[in-house]
Protein backbone atom coordinates (compact mmCIF):
# COMPACT_ATOMS: atom_id res chain seq x y z
CA UNK A 1 0.00 0.00 0.00
CA UNK A 2 1.24 3.55 -0.77
CA UNK A 3 2.09 5.83 1.62
CA UNK A 4 -0.74 7.94 0.18
CA UNK A 5 -3.27 5.33 0.52
CA UNK A 6 -2.51 3.95 3.70
CA UNK A 7 -3.11 7.70 4.95
CA UNK A 8 -7.09 7.47 3.22
CA UNK A 9 -7.21 4.35 5.23
CA UNK A 10 -6.41 5.76 8.45
CA UNK A 11 -8.37 9.18 7.76
CA UNK A 12 -11.59 6.84 7.17
CA UNK A 13 -10.95 4.65 10.41
CA UNK A 14 -10.36 8.00 12.25
CA UNK A 15 -13.60 9.37 10.52
CA UNK A 16 -15.59 6.37 11.36
CA UNK A 17 -14.18 6.54 14.63
CA UNK A 18 -15.58 9.99 15.59
CA UNK A 19 -19.13 9.29 13.73
CA UNK A 20 -19.13 6.29 16.42
CA UNK A 21 -18.55 7.95 18.86
CA UNK A 22 -20.99 10.91 18.00
CA UNK A 23 -23.74 8.45 17.23
CA UNK A 24 -23.16 7.20 20.68
CA UNK A 25 -24.19 9.96 22.73
CA UNK A 26 -20.65 11.12 23.35
CA UNK A 27 -20.24 15.20 22.79
CA UNK A 28 -16.77 15.48 23.20
CA UNK A 29 -15.01 12.41 21.74
CA UNK A 30 -15.55 13.15 18.06
CA UNK A 31 -14.19 17.08 18.51
CA UNK A 32 -11.61 15.48 20.61
CA UNK A 33 -10.74 12.94 17.82
CA UNK A 34 -10.30 15.57 14.88
CA UNK A 35 -8.16 18.17 17.27
CA UNK A 36 -6.20 15.48 17.59
CA UNK A 37 -5.43 14.17 14.47
CA UNK A 38 -6.65 17.06 11.94
CA UNK A 39 -5.91 20.13 14.00
CA UNK A 40 -2.13 20.07 13.14
CA UNK A 41 -2.04 17.51 10.03
CA UNK A 42 1.07 17.58 8.67
CA UNK A 43 2.75 18.94 11.55
CA UNK A 44 3.70 15.31 12.24
CA UNK A 45 1.50 15.93 15.27
CA UNK A 46 1.70 13.60 18.76
CA UNK A 47 -1.32 11.46 17.74
CA UNK A 48 -0.47 10.45 13.67
CA UNK A 49 3.28 9.65 15.59
CA UNK A 50 1.27 7.25 17.92
CA UNK A 51 -0.75 5.86 15.48
CA UNK A 52 2.27 5.07 12.87
CA UNK A 53 4.24 3.42 16.16
CA UNK A 54 1.50 1.26 17.33
CA UNK A 55 0.99 0.51 13.71
CA UNK A 56 4.69 -0.62 13.48
CA UNK A 57 4.49 -2.47 16.89
CA UNK A 58 1.71 -4.55 16.83
CA UNK A 59 1.57 -5.05 12.55
CA UNK A 60 -0.80 -7.86 13.30
CA UNK A 61 -3.54 -6.38 15.17
CA UNK A 62 -6.50 -4.32 13.43
CA UNK A 63 -5.16 -0.78 12.46
CA UNK A 64 -9.12 -0.04 13.59
CA UNK A 65 -8.42 -1.52 16.89
CA UNK A 66 -5.66 0.69 17.47
CA UNK A 67 -7.08 3.76 16.28
CA UNK A 68 -10.37 2.77 18.84
CA UNK A 69 -7.60 2.22 21.57
CA UNK A 70 -5.54 5.45 20.87
CA UNK A 71 -8.41 7.84 20.68
CA UNK A 72 -9.46 6.48 23.46
CA UNK A 73 -6.77 6.75 25.33
CA UNK A 74 -6.45 10.47 23.86
CA UNK A 75 -9.49 11.59 24.49
CA UNK A 76 -10.61 9.86 27.79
Amino acid sequence: MSKQDRFNYLTGLIDMRAYAAAQSGDAKMPKCIYDAYYRKIGDDSDAWVALYAALEKFPKEEPSAIVFLLTKKACS
